[in-house]
């Protein structure tokens, strides 16, 4: 993610926060999560330790790399998203204007 927020609405910018700060911390309580984080680990081990050349490696990095990109914009945008979606149910409860 970006560290400037030139040109960011406060959605982004509270979402990104949630995202980089608090999900972290909420998720590494997850067991589920980090379960995950263990199978990855194990796996990146194992590559490591496989017989691919560089280009090899480079080709998986990059390719995990770009996965990883379009994760967090994933969850930048259903978090965005799912606030915006909370605000609009609270203006039509007339709890908010």
């Amino acid at each position: 993610m970006e560290n400037d927020s030139m040109g960011k609405d406060v959605f982004e910018i509270s979402a990104e926060y949630f995202i980089n700060e608090r999900l972290e911390d909420i998720l590494m309580q997850d067991r589920k999560f980090t379960g995950l984080q263990k199978q990855i680990w194990e796996q990146m081990k194992r590559l490591e330790m496989s017989d691919m050349n560089m280009q090899q490696s480079l080709a998986v990095e990059g390719l995990v790399s770009l996965h990883i990109k379009n994760t967090e914009l994933y969850a930048l945008k259903a978090y965005e998203y799912g606030f915006r979606d909370c605000i609009s149910v609270l203006r039509k409860l007339d709890l908010i204007r």
